[in-house]
């Protein structure tokens, strides 16, 4: 192709919208540097250079936000050239929603949306920005819209969006992936090993820091020494060390391995589904009462602690041997990385869950039957960690629950020496939760 400034710029515009959807960067910049602007479509240049400039912002792992701005000026530039350029509108709302704007996100995507029929990823888009907005009746009719217009999309995701309308952008592309995909996630659930008798293990509690303990947080330390403590040898300290001992992860796993909370979230299914008991979160804190509640779950097939219907925490899970729900979730973590390598949203295991709920009736008759107990209790001592406090008000406060969810994200936050956490991080094992 000619790239004399001369040559067409409707060739040079798709050569660099090629090359940005093929993320060469150096390529695009090389071919736009061929144009001149004087000669070329004003509307057209700018939204070109605002592509680029996207590119850029997507291949730089430092400050992005200026990338951001930049491109969203250019595609503003584009729109006041072409007010009716719904494709401009489209990623300026995405750089608006990159910036945090969530607002003027929304008001970008609903523009591209109104100037002709509407696309299902847009109304997605659309929809999250309301929500990010806090205007969540808009957005649970957007996503209703969204919906509708793919009759493939899973049935039961109107109950799952009637339920919680929260990360539904996720909540969606689960429900569709466990929704089509269902026959190899139960045929491969049943072939999943289940560890005998023989294994060395009796009614294991798994406790993970892929460190060490060593090396953990104060916070994760304590909570470690308090389970030690109440579990005594059923207690597995895990560590990147020694998790071949226990388990042998498949090697779609591998592009998850730096992604220390998607990783957590397949080690503790993969564990529960090939050996039972407990896993608790590094930073779950156990009362001396915790091996004989735990015994009242027994004949659960998998306890979670909840929220609303199928919407649970994962920090502390508890699972009989053998367990449909543990192996149809490690089997669907399997399927998805096999054949995708974008994780959907933090709380991914979460979706999943509540997916495989909604679609398979021996995964939902299981979980309906097994004890129901709410997760907001053992979050009390993390709301008032910072608070001051007594040792009578702390001990107050560890027999709202049998385990408590605590956090080390707290740097940002002077600690006080009086504090909840001050406390429980000072007293010893023998003294806490008795």
């Amino acid at each position: 192709m000619d790239q004399s400034p001369s040559a067409d710029f409707g060739s040079i515009a798709a050569a660099v919208r090629k090359a940005v959807s093929e993320r060469n960067q150096s390529r695009a910049q090389q071919l736009l540097s061929t144009v001149d602007p004087a000669q070329a479509p004003a509307a057209e240049h700018a939204y070109l250079v605002g592509r680029v400039t996207e590119l850029g912002g997507d291949l730089d792992t430092g400050d992005q936000s200026g990338y951001w701005k930049a491109a969203a000026e250019k595609y503003e530039q584009a729109i006041a050239g072409r007010p009716d350029w719904r494709e401009a509108y489209f990623r300026l709302g995405l750089m608006r929603e990159r910036l945090r704007a969530w607002s003027s996100a929304a008001e970008a995507f609903q523009e591209a949306c109104n100037l002709g029929t509407p696309i299902e990823s847009w109304l997605y888009r659309l929809a999250w920005t309301l929500q990010k907005a806090r205007r969540h009746a808009e957005s649970q009719q957007v996503y209703r819209e969204a919906l509708a217009s793919n009759p493939d999309n899973a049935p039961f995701l109107y109950d799952m969006l009637e339920m919680e309308s929260r990360d539904f952008l996720y909540r969606q592309r689960i429900g569709n992936f466990v929704y089509s995909d269902l026959a190899n996630i139960r045929d491969r659930a049943k072939q999943l090993p289940v560890a005998g008798p023989d294994t060395g293990l009796t009614d294991p509690v798994f406790f993970f820091w892929a460190q060490g303990e060593a090396a953990a947080p104060p916070m994760v330390q304590r909570c470690a020494m308090q389970a030690r403590a109440v579990f005594g040898k059923s207690l597995h300290m895990l560590n990147e060390a020694n998790l071949s001992y226990y388990v042998e992860l498949p090697e779609c796993f591998d592009r998850v391995q730096s992604d220390r909370a998607h990783f957590s979230d397949i080690l503790r299914v993969a564990l529960l589904s090939r050996y039972g008991g407990v896993w608790m979160d590094s930073t779950c804190f156990v009362t001396p009462e915790a091996p004989q509640r735990i015994e009242e779950f027994a004949e659960d097939d998998l306890f979670a602690f909840r929220y609303t219907g199928p919407r649970i925490s994962t920090w502390f899970l508890v699972a009989r041997q053998p367990s449909y729900c543990a192996s149809m979730l490690y089997s669907a973590l399997i399927g998805y990385w096999t054949t995708h390598t974008k994780k959907e949203g933090y709380f991914m295991l979460h979706h999943m869950f509540e997916a495989l709920y909604w679609a398979d009736e021996e995964f939902r008759a299981n979980f309906d039957l097994s004890t129901s107990l709410s997760s907001n209790p053992p979050h009390e001592i993390q709301k008032k960690m910072h608070q001051d406090g007594t040792h009578a008000s702390l001990q107050a406060l560890l027999r709202t629950s049998f385990v408590h969810k605590l956090t080390f994200k707290y740097e940002s936050t002077p600690i006080k020496v009086d504090s909840h956490l001050s406390l429980l991080i000072r007293s010893g094992a023998d003294t806490v939760g008795s």
